[in-house]
């Protein structure tokens, strides 16, 4: 005799799947626009792990010699010429942007949480907005 182990899980089994697979998905979803890039003061720019490194770095190196001024490149390779404060603006501006996200994706993921059908997942999912 066999035994075909997915004919015996529960609606709640396969509830509790779906929604962890949903919930992974928000996760890279997350992931995917905190690296998308942020508008700030009429430029966009890149905002990926190594962009954030890049520009903490030149925050931290420019706070030594705060009256100098350096470019920055925009996502489309405009130069912009930043002082000290201007940098430090758009670094506050990514974190915010990145600390914006997480907490969107966290009212998310407690939202499907309370959910009990894969309809009711599916409905919030496809009215989703960050």
């Amino acid at each position: 005799m066999t035994i075909k182990w997915e004919t015996m899980r529960t609606a709640t089994d396969k509830l509790a799947d779906y929604k962890h697979a949903k919930l992974q998905w928000l996760n890279t979803e997350r992931d995917r626009l905190i690296s998308a890039g942020i508008n700030h003061n009429g430029f966009r720019f890149q905002t990926r792990d190594k962009d954030v490194a890049d520009l903490m770095g030149v925050i931290q190196v420019a706070q030594l010699a705060p009256s100098i001024t350096t470019r920055w490149l925009t996502e489309d390779n405009v130069e912009v010429e930043m002082d000290l404060p201007q940098l430090q603006a758009l670094g506050i501006a990514v974190a915010q942007h990145k600390t914006y996200l997480v907490y969107r994706c966290r009212e998310h993921k407690d939202a499907i949480a309370e959910l009990q059908t894969l309809q009711a997942v599916d409905d919030y999912l496809a009215s989703l907005e960050w």
